[in-house]
């Protein structure tokens, strides 16, 4: 597809009428024959050429083409091949975003072909908007293929972006726009018979944060809460330290929808999720995990001293517990929480700024940066309608 970034230079074309003008006017000399006498040749009158006529027909071609490349350069030719055109990719949500609208219009007007900025870059645009993108990946696979000019609108999601930032090819300009802010319930349970206990999530460009409701009511489909066991073991002296870890599983089973079944004493015929053990009790449960007590210094309150295994550093008191976050600690090492952090990061909005995301290749980041292959095209094109324009002009003394 051919196309102009300075169509209004076409005008120019009208200096095609300047060697046209010069060839139909300019009068071929006589040819000059040399003879011995005149005597014998008898005067007449000169008939005068009234007709118009070309000559240097060779010439008068190579000056045209050399106007008209002339005039396209100055027009800036442009067309579009395979393997070498251009794209404009919206992440699925923003294909109808009033905030780009205008934008793609544009550039669909330009010739940009429409794409999702998801993995194999379909012409549908309407994907799954929860999906977790790669940012880099997709930006690798971008390099891969023969484009001039790409633009990207993203939501720069933070879960989606590189670890660090990345270099971005100066023909490709990428466009952070913020995602529109969300709210979710995260889970929700029947916390007594007629209250709801539900976690409620919000995100925007700026922030992710949560906080818990309890309101009146009965949930017609509430999450089932899980069911962690734990085989409590202690000695004698150690029954204070057991007391605060009983008091801390109490406090998360208030606070979140978990549910925790302790027993002081294992039987052989079980397995436990977890085993806390506090001194050196008799044997430690058969389990999944193993809580122990190791005192150390400068160390951790939870240490990992295994495969499934986790050390308890200090002694515990509510002083410790306070200071070193015991029940945020527990929380984390004990509640399986991958369905929780499932929903959580498909509603997350955190934006990434662009200046962060990218790091820009040498030479700038702008699209416009580009040589268009048709210039240099142009350019040789023209320079040989020069030296052949004057060579024929030498050989033909013009």
């Amino acid at each position: 597809m051919i196309s102009f970034s300075h169509p209004s230079m076409l005008w120019a074309l009208t200096a095609l009428a300047i060697p046209w003008a010069i060839h139909l006017l300019s009068r071929k000399e006589g040819k000059v024959i040399r003879i011995g006498s005149i005597r014998h040749i008898q005067e007449t009158s000169t008939r005068q050429f009234k007709g118009i006529r070309l000559n240097e027909i060779l010439l008068l071609a190579l000056r045209s083409l050399i106007v008209i490349m002339s005039v396209l350069l100055l027009a800036g030719l442009q067309w579009s091949r395979p393997g070498n055109q251009d794209w404009v990719l919206a992440e699925p949500g923003l294909e109808h975003s009033s905030m780009i609208k205008e934008a793609l219009d544009s550039l669909q007007k330009q010739g940009y072909e429409l794409h999702s900025l998801t993995p194999g870059f379909p012409t549908e645009t309407t994907g799954d908007t929860t999906q977790i993108l790669s940012y880099a990946e997709l930006l690798h696979d971008l390099q891969a293929r023969p484009l001039r000019n790409v633009v990207v609108f993203s939501y720069n999601k933070v879960l989606s972006s590189p670890g660090s930032a990345q270099v971005l090819p100066p023909h490709v300009r990428w466009i952070g726009v913020p995602a529109p802010a969300t709210e979710f319930i995260l889970t929700q349970v029947q916390h007594t018979p007629d209250t709801i206990a539900t976690r409620i999530g919000y995100s925007s460009a700026d922030q992710t944060r949560f906080n818990s409701q309890l309101q009146p009511g009965v949930v017609q489909k509430a999450d089932i809460p899980p069911t962690i066991t734990v085989a409590l073991l202690y000695e004698a002296g150690y029954r204070y330290d057991a007391t605060i870890i009983r008091t801390a599983l109490a406090t998360l089973e208030q606070s979140l929808p978990v549910t925790f079944v302790i027993k002081e004493k294992s039987s052989d015929n079980e397995t436990y999720d977890w085993c806390i053990a506090l001194g050196t009790p008799d044997g430690l449960a058969k389990s999944a995990g193993i809580l122990r007590l190791a005192e150390h210094t400068n160390q951790p309150l939870l240490k990992q001293a295994g495969p499934n295994v986790w050390e308890l550093t200090k002694r515990l008191n509510p002083e410790t517990a306070i200071h070193d976050n015991l029940i945020i600690q527990l929380a984390g090492l004990m509640i399986p929480a991958k369905r929780w952090q499932t929903i959580a990061q498909q509603n997350d909005r955190r934006m990434m700024p662009d200046q962060i995301l990218w790091a820009p290749a040498q030479g700038g980041d702008s699209i416009q940066n580009i040589e268009k292959p048709a210039t240099l095209y142009l350019w040789l094109i023209l320079i040989a309608l020069l030296i052949a324009e004057r060579m024929v002009a030498y050989q033909r003394n013009q």
